[in-house]
């Protein structure tokens, strides 16, 4: 018989109810997108100019999963392709209007999904938790034998800009 109450059993439930609340889901924001679809356009707002093996590297991603992602968002309007000025073989991703408004709705309710989840905490109970679930991942995430991966170095990297949690 397992015990419900050990920290590992009370975290796992709490992820359970976490996932519950759908904190990634936004069908009526990103319609015909799907969520890795809004991820890669994500990339190109934080990297404009970037191409499709920038993309596959911080994602850990292979490249032409990233090609099939950047043909539908292509497709649907939201990025547009130009040639690299120096590699001829090589392009470069841009939002256009449309799929910069896309990512500008998709942030913002987000964001507010995030204010609405730490809303029932005094400042300092929300830096605890966020200082000790960052303190936990890292811990998790870097092993004898692990390298962190290029996607934990770049959600460091987002976490550093605290891109999320900005008011």
């Amino acid at each position: 018989m397992i015990d419900q109450n050990t920290p590992e059993e009370r975290m796992l439930r709490l992820f359970t109810r976490l996932r519950n609340l759908d904190l990634d889901h936004w069908p009526d924001l990103a319609e015909g997108i799907s969520p890795a679809q809004m991820t890669l356009l994500e990339q190109i707002v934080l990297n404009p100019g970037c191409g499709v093996q920038d993309i596959a590297e911080q994602l850990d991603l292979s490249a032409p999963t990233v090609s099939v992602g950047m043909n539908k968002l292509e497709e649907n309007g939201l990025v547009k392709r130009e040639p690299h000025p120096t590699d001829k073989r090589a392009v470069q991703f841009y939002t256009t209007a449309q799929g910069q408004s896309m990512h500008d709705r998709f942030s913002a309710a987000r964001l507010q999904k995030f204010k609405r989840l730490l809303s029932g905490l005094n400042p300092q109970d929300k830096e605890t938790l966020l200082s000790l679930l960052s303190q936990a991942v890292a811990y998790a995430e870097t092993g004898i034998d692990k390298k962190p991966t290029n996607r934990q170095i770049f959600a460091d990297n987002r976490q550093k800009d605290n891109w999320i949690y900005k008011s």
